[in-house]
């Protein structure tokens, strides 16, 4: 998909709409991630200052082509911007976030994670900045585990919706919103995804990939509190609802599907709440054509 419609003239212009579009959101520092498209290898740009600075830097540098692209115009709360360390995307033991929010309590996981590790070195390498807590937790997990990410989360306090990747899973982006902070995604059947905060600059991205955002096939999602979903090479193959509890998340009754996927001999997992189902609600067909012998009710 991203071989298809983007090249670097594109890179660089979605990357000034990611910034200029969350501009009023944080002038403290800006960050990107990005998985190029050739060699999969995660990259990650970040530095202190407003993201119209930092656009100028980029005026005679080039941006390749990427599979995930995730842009961050930071507010600071917890954490120096000119500590770099503190700026997004936050990044721990393979995994990084953009995330918007607070995490409370990230003192009390930074606290567990030092004394699970293995050696006093850990310590010095843990940055101030709250968010760095959400990597903490997803390290524990790859991707796929969503049941038991969806658990795991329930350790956060605060409020939070963030971007998650795995630089050993690079076609694979975390979607994840859970109190108070928003998060709306369009998602094109054919493949492809943008989100942000607010759906103007979802509009925006898409423009800027010179794609037309007025298309009736985008579908838009404003994601409900504490959701999280999983997206494979621009499909969202796993979505799942959690419920904020006392100490964890516990999941709802979820239903299960095996959905073909084309041009693919693989069969591609797809979770929805049974009593709100996305697919159906979004008459989404390609998600719903399942034989019933291919569903599976799974309680947790």
């Amino acid at each position: 998909w991203a071989r298809e419609f983007l090249d670097e003239d594109k890179m660089k212009e979605l990357l000034r709409v990611g910034w200029e579009y969350n501009l009023h959101r944080g002038e403290h520092a800006a960050g990107y991630m990005r998985f190029d498209t050739e060699t999969n290898k995660l990259e990650t740009f970040k530095a202190p200052g407003s993201a119209l600075d930092l656009l100028k830097q980029f005026e005679k540098r080039t941006i390749p082509v990427g599979n995930i692209m995730a842009m961050h115009t930071r507010a600071a709360t917890n954490g120096d911007p000119q500590d770099n360390d503190n700026n997004h995307p936050v990044g721990w033991d393979g995994v990084w976030v953009t995330h918007n929010g607070t995490i409370t309590n990230h003192q009390r996981i930074k606290e567990l994670t030092i004394k699970a590790s293995e050696g006093d070195a850990v310590e010095d390498m843990v940055p101030d900045v709250d968010s760095v807590a959400i990597p903490m937790v997803l390290s524990r997990f790859d991707p796929w585990n969503l049941e038991e990410i969806a658990l795991a989360l329930g350790e956060l306090e605060g409020g939070y919706a963030f971007h998650a990747v795995w630089d050993e899973h690079p076609n694979v982006s975390l979607l994840v919103r859970g109190k108070n902070s928003p998060l709306i995604m369009r998602y094109h059947p054919h493949g492809g995804f943008v989100y942000a905060s607010e759906e103007e600059a979802t509009w925006q991205m898409i423009s800027a990939m010179g794609l037309d955002p007025n298309d009736e096939n985008w579908i838009i999602r404003r994601f409900d509190e504490y959701t999280a979903m999983v997206i494979l090479e621009g499909t969202p193959v796993e979505f799942v609802n959690v419920k904020k509890q006392s100490w964890s998340n516990r999941c709802s009754e979820i239903v299960r599907r095996l959905v073909p996927r084309n041009n693919d001999a693989r069969d591609t997992v797809y979770v929805a709440d049974k009593k709100s189902d996305w697919a159906t609600e979004n008459e989404d067909l390609s998600l719903n054509m399942v034989r019933p012998d291919r569903i599976e009710l799974v309680y947790t």
